[in-house]
Formats: C-alpha cells, structure tokens, sequence
C-alpha cells in the first residue's frame, strides 16, 4: 500500500512539474517575441495595415456626399517624383503598392493618390529621427513608399498648387526665374528692350505684376481679363477683389496699344481693358443694391431654414442676393461673350466681397 500511496504522490508531482514547464516556457515565448518585433509606436495618426510586415498607408482620397469611400475611375499613367532623394519608390497604380525591403528599426508608410489631380505630399521631418526626403509629386492614381523610423513623430500632409525647381528646370515653357524684386517697381533690359515690372496688389494672386514695355506699346497682365469675354469664374478667382477692381482703373494708366492677358490667346486693346471696367462696375451696382433689398429674414423663412442655422441662413440670404443681382443687371450679351455662364459666379464673388471687404 505504501509503493502504491508513493507512485501516485510521485505521478502527482511529475504532471504538476510538466504544467509548470510548459506554462513557462509559453510566457518565455511570448517575452521574446515582443523584444524581437520591438515596442509599438505611441503615437500614430495613420491606420497601419494589419499584416505581418509593419507598413503604414495614407490615401488622399475625395470627399463625396454620396459615396466617400469611392476612389475617382480615371485612368492615367502615374509617377511619383520625390523632391531631394530618389529613394522613395513609386508604382504605375493605384492599388497595393510593392512592399519596400524592410530594415531593422525602420517602417514603411505608403501614400496613394486617389484625387484626379496632382499633389505634392511633405512632411515636417523629426530632426532626432531624420528621413532621406521631405517632399514628393504624386499624381492622379499613383503612389509612393519610403522607410520612416521607429518612434517617428512628424506631421505629414497633401499639398496642391505646388512645383519643385526640378520640375520647373525640366519644362522648357516654364523657365524658373533668373531674378527676383522686392518694392513695387523693377525695370530691366533684355536684349535692348525696356521692361517695366510694376506690382500694385495681388489683383489675381500674390506676387502677380504689370509688365509694361513702353518702346513697343505693349502691356502684359496676366489672368487678369480676357478680352471680349466675362470674367471667368468669381473674377478670375481673385485673392482680394478690391484689388481686382482697382487693377482695371490701373491699366488704363499705361500707354499701350496692345495688352496680353493671358486667356484665350487673345491680345487686346484699352478700349477691351474699359469694357471690362464697365462691366465689373455694373457687377458691383447690382450686388450692391440687392445687398441693401434683399431681407436675410425673409429669404430664410422662404426657404424655410431652422432659425438655430445661422450659416444657413447666411447661405439662403446670398444665393437670394446673387438672383435678385442678376434681375438688377443690365444685358451685356451683345457686348461680351459668356455674360450668361458666369454671371451668378462673378455676382456672387463680388457681393460676398461688399459684405466682408
């Protein structure tokens, strides 16, 4: 009885012994596993993709009341061109990209491009944790991979309107400018030929001049009218409108025959320069008049917006303005080409500019 009593306390122990090893040899794995794989990023303000392989994408995509998570169909051959190192792979497609090698303490984060238009991704770079490039082109469809460190804490986003001098020195229409001016006037010879750089005020955008050459009695103002034609969209998408109004009294003080706007590759005359004063004057009229009449109250009742919505309100009130401007209006169709397709685009430009400028 007492041989059997001790193989059976010593069977005990053995089994209880082997749970033991096992338990600990499983936490002993575990350990390890997270020392080898290394700690997580605290802070990450991008969603990380959930394979084995670290790798985090960012998308540029297009907002849509109706389908947002919906990525433009147009096609296009793509190209991603990085701004100071060519380590920052780009692919032919918008989808999953090829998973750059990965390399001890490094990640890859992956931008794709699903606008219909250009951006210039940039990153504010951790001097602790530097990176080979700061910024990049990506185009419609394309993408773009680069290793980043661990612990990386910099700010990253998408960038329009933008160009990089080697894109500039590349293309032979846009030669990069050899010299540059401060103050409002800057006259210079090429080739024997007087220029006259006059800046008045960003009528169009900033920095944009009068370029005058008074021995062959030409003017030169770009995106600042187009001859025979309505202002295109909202004044030109002018930056201060005020300042567009002045612009068209400023070229009128110069002597020249012939200006060059820019649009339509049409030159024009000072008699096209006043006939587009005229026009932008009877713009500002009628915006103004349907400011002073049209009652913000009754337009949002009209439209039946909640008393609490006041941006609403506001919208309800100057869609009112727009339309009842363009019943004050005087008809310009026989005088200027397009009066009827951007009319309620320059009215409104102009009367949200009288009632905040």
């Amino acid at each position: 009885m007492h041989h059997r009593r001790r193989r059976r306390r010593f069977s005990g122990l053995a089994a209880t012994a082997a749970v033991l090893f096992t338990c600990l040899a499983l936490v002993t794995g575990v350990v390890l596993a997270r020392m080898q794989s290394g700690p997580a990023s605290a802070h990450r303000t991008v969603a990380a993709d959930p394979s084995a392989t670290p790798r985090t994408t960012a998308t540029a995509t297009p907002l849509s009341s109706s389908s947002p998570n919906t990525s433009p169909s147009r096609s296009a051959s793509p190209h991603a061109t990085p701004r100071t190192s060519p380590s920052a792979t780009a692919s032919r497609t918008a989808k999953q990209p090829t998973t750059a090698a990965q390399t001890p303490g490094k990640r890859t984060i992956t931008l794709i491009n699903r606008l219909n238009q250009t951006i210039w991704p940039a990153i504010a770079a951790d001097p602790k944790h530097p990176v080979e490039a700061t910024g990049w082109v990506l185009r419609p469809g394309a993408s773009l991979s680069f290793a980043i460190p661990d612990h990386w804490d910099v700010r990253l986003w998408a960038r329009t309107g933008c160009s990089f001098d080697a894109e500039v020195k590349n293309d032979d229409r846009r030669p990069p400018p050899t010299e540059t001016f401060n103050g409002r006037r800057k006259e210079m010879d090429i080739d024997g030929v007087r220029f006259v750089l006059d800046y008045t005020g960003d009528w169009h955008q900033a920095g944009n001049l009068f370029i005058h050459l008074p021995e062959l009695k030409l003017m030169g103002a770009m995106d600042s009218f187009t001859p025979k034609s309505a202002p295109f969209f909202r004044l030109y998408f002018s930056a201060h409108v005020p300042a567009y109004f002045d612009a068209m009294d400023q070229l009128l003080e110069y002597d020249y025959e012939t200006i060059v706007t820019g649009h339509m590759a049409l030159p024009g005359t000072p008699e096209d320069v006043a006939t587009n004063g005229e026009y932008i004057r009877d713009l500002r009229a009628a915006a103004s008049e349907a400011l002073r009449t049209v009652d913000m109250r009754e337009a949002s009742a009209a439209a039946k917006v909640p008393a609490d919505n006041k941006q609403a309100e506001i919208k309800v009130w100057m869609d009112a303005v727009t339309a009842r401007a363009a019943e004050l209006m005087p008809s310009w169709e026989k005088r200027l080409g397009g009066t009827d397709i951007f009319l309620a685009d320059n009215l409104n430009a102009t009367a949200w500019s009288l009632f905040i400028d």
